[in-house]
Protein backbone atom coordinates (compact mmCIF):
# COMPACT_ATOMS: atom_id res chain seq x y z
CA UNK A 1 0.00 0.00 0.00
CA UNK A 2 1.53 3.56 -1.06
CA UNK A 3 0.99 5.86 1.91
CA UNK A 4 1.50 9.69 0.84
CA UNK A 5 0.75 10.82 4.87
CA UNK A 6 1.82 8.93 7.58
CA UNK A 7 -1.41 9.48 9.25
CA UNK A 8 -3.42 7.88 7.16
CA UNK A 9 -1.33 4.83 7.22
CA UNK A 10 -1.72 4.33 10.79
CA UNK A 11 -2.74 0.81 12.02
CA UNK A 12 -3.15 -0.60 8.70
CA UNK A 13 0.09 -3.43 9.34
CA UNK A 14 -1.86 -4.21 12.31
CA UNK A 15 -5.46 -5.06 10.75
CA UNK A 16 -2.98 -7.08 8.18
CA UNK A 17 -1.81 -9.39 10.14
CA UNK A 18 -4.36 -10.01 12.36
CA UNK A 19 -6.16 -10.73 9.10
CA UNK A 20 -3.45 -13.30 8.56
CA UNK A 21 -3.34 -14.61 12.08
CA UNK A 22 -7.42 -15.33 12.10
CA UNK A 23 -6.73 -17.10 8.74
CA UNK A 24 -4.19 -19.72 10.78
CA UNK A 25 -6.01 -20.14 13.51
CA UNK A 26 -8.85 -21.59 11.13
CA UNK A 27 -6.52 -23.76 9.04
CA UNK A 28 -4.81 -24.67 12.10
CA UNK A 29 -8.14 -25.88 13.81
CA UNK A 30 -9.27 -27.86 10.31
CA UNK A 31 -5.84 -29.39 10.72
CA UNK A 32 -6.47 -30.55 14.40
CA UNK A 33 -10.55 -31.53 13.25
CA UNK A 34 -8.52 -33.76 10.22
CA UNK A 35 -5.91 -35.26 12.97
CA UNK A 36 -8.83 -36.11 15.11
CA UNK A 37 -11.23 -37.71 12.43
CA UNK A 38 -7.96 -39.80 11.36
CA UNK A 39 -7.16 -41.24 14.51
CA UNK A 40 -10.97 -42.56 14.90
CA UNK A 41 -11.21 -44.37 11.35
CA UNK A 42 -7.85 -45.54 12.06
CA UNK A 43 -9.33 -47.27 15.48
CA UNK A 44 -11.92 -48.19 13.50
CA UNK A 45 -9.95 -49.71 10.90
CA UNK A 46 -7.87 -51.80 13.66
CA UNK A 47 -11.19 -52.95 15.45
CA UNK A 48 -12.52 -54.55 12.16
CA UNK A 49 -8.58 -55.87 10.91
CA UNK A 50 -8.89 -57.46 14.50
CA UNK A 51 -12.74 -58.96 13.77
CA UNK A 52 -11.04 -60.19 10.77
CA UNK A 53 -8.65 -61.72 12.09
CA UNK A 54 -10.64 -63.48 15.13
CA UNK A 55 -13.33 -64.90 12.79
CA UNK A 56 -10.84 -66.43 10.23
CA UNK A 57 -8.98 -68.38 13.13
CA UNK A 58 -11.99 -69.31 14.62
CA UNK A 59 -13.21 -70.97 11.16
CA UNK A 60 -9.63 -71.96 10.72
CA UNK A 61 -9.96 -74.15 13.65
CA UNK A 62 -13.37 -75.77 12.91
CA UNK A 63 -12.31 -76.36 9.71
CA UNK A 64 -9.33 -78.67 11.50
CA UNK A 65 -11.51 -80.02 13.81
CA UNK A 66 -14.30 -81.43 11.02
CA UNK A 67 -15.13 -84.31 12.92
CA UNK A 68 -16.79 -82.46 16.13
CA UNK A 69 -18.05 -79.61 13.75
CA UNK A 70 -22.06 -78.88 15.33
CA UNK A 71 -19.56 -78.25 19.01
CA UNK A 72 -17.85 -75.63 17.70
CA UNK A 73 -21.76 -73.63 17.43
CA UNK A 74 -21.62 -70.68 20.02
CA UNK A 75 -25.14 -69.17 21.20
CA UNK A 76 -24.59 -65.53 21.76
CA UNK A 77 -21.78 -64.96 24.18
CA UNK A 78 -20.21 -61.84 25.54
CA UNK A 79 -16.55 -63.01 26.66
CA UNK A 80 -14.19 -60.99 29.35
CA UNK A 81 -10.26 -61.50 29.36
CA UNK A 82 -10.18 -63.70 31.78
CA UNK A 83 -7.79 -66.64 31.36
CA UNK A 84 -10.38 -69.52 31.74
CA UNK A 85 -9.24 -73.18 32.41
CA UNK A 86 -10.58 -74.79 28.85
CA UNK A 87 -12.56 -78.19 28.84
CA UNK A 88 -10.91 -81.24 27.86
CA UNK A 89 -11.71 -81.49 24.20
CA UNK A 90 -10.07 -79.97 20.91
CA UNK A 91 -13.24 -78.39 20.44
CA UNK A 92 -14.09 -77.00 24.19
CA UNK A 93 -10.39 -75.69 24.24
CA UNK A 94 -10.61 -73.79 20.65
CA UNK A 95 -13.87 -72.31 21.59
CA UNK A 96 -12.59 -71.20 25.39
CA UNK A 97 -9.38 -70.11 23.91
CA UNK A 98 -10.89 -68.02 20.81
CA UNK A 99 -13.63 -66.17 23.36
CA UNK A 100 -10.61 -65.22 25.68
CA UNK A 101 -8.59 -63.47 22.82
CA UNK A 102 -11.98 -62.12 21.33
CA UNK A 103 -12.60 -60.20 24.95
CA UNK A 104 -9.02 -59.08 25.42
CA UNK A 105 -9.11 -57.60 21.77
CA UNK A 106 -12.01 -56.03 20.96
CA UNK A 107 -13.93 -53.64 23.78
CA UNK A 108 -17.84 -54.94 24.77
CA UNK A 109 -17.08 -57.82 22.21
CA UNK A 110 -19.97 -60.50 21.62
CA UNK A 111 -19.92 -63.58 19.30
CA UNK A 112 -21.92 -65.93 17.75
CA UNK A 113 -21.29 -69.19 15.72
CA UNK A 114 -24.04 -70.94 13.66
CA UNK A 115 -23.43 -74.03 12.28
CA UNK A 116 -25.94 -75.60 9.83
CA UNK A 117 -25.13 -78.50 7.52
CA UNK A 118 -21.17 -78.21 5.91
CA UNK A 119 -22.09 -73.89 6.74
CA UNK A 120 -20.40 -71.99 9.40
CA UNK A 121 -21.48 -68.51 10.08
CA UNK A 122 -19.73 -66.20 12.56
CA UNK A 123 -20.82 -62.78 13.94
CA UNK A 124 -18.93 -60.49 15.72
CA UNK A 125 -20.05 -57.74 17.48
CA UNK A 126 -18.30 -54.61 19.61
CA UNK A 127 -18.97 -51.22 20.55
CA UNK A 128 -16.92 -48.35 19.84
CA UNK A 129 -16.48 -45.87 22.60
CA UNK A 130 -14.96 -43.18 20.76
CA UNK A 131 -17.98 -42.97 18.34
CA UNK A 132 -20.96 -40.92 19.68
CA UNK A 133 -22.68 -41.47 23.17
CA UNK A 134 -25.67 -43.04 21.06
CA UNK A 135 -25.52 -46.60 21.77
CA UNK A 136 -26.98 -48.12 18.52
CA UNK A 137 -24.81 -45.84 16.28
CA UNK A 138 -22.05 -47.43 18.51
CA UNK A 139 -22.22 -50.56 17.61
CA UNK A 140 -20.10 -52.32 14.95
CA UNK A 141 -20.66 -55.80 13.70
CA UNK A 142 -17.96 -58.04 11.11
CA UNK A 143 -19.96 -61.34 9.82
CA UNK A 144 -18.42 -64.35 7.59
CA UNK A 145 -19.59 -67.06 6.36
CA UNK A 146 -18.45 -70.18 4.91
CA UNK A 147 -19.01 -73.31 3.18
CA UNK A 148 -16.35 -76.14 4.89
Amino acid sequence: MTCYSIRRCRGVGLLEVLISVLVLSIGLLGAAALQTQALKTSADAQYFQRATLLANDYLERARANRNALATYALNKQQPGCSITNPGGTTAERDKALWLQQLGCQLPDASAEVRIQDQQIQILITWFDRAASSDKTTRSKQFQISSQL
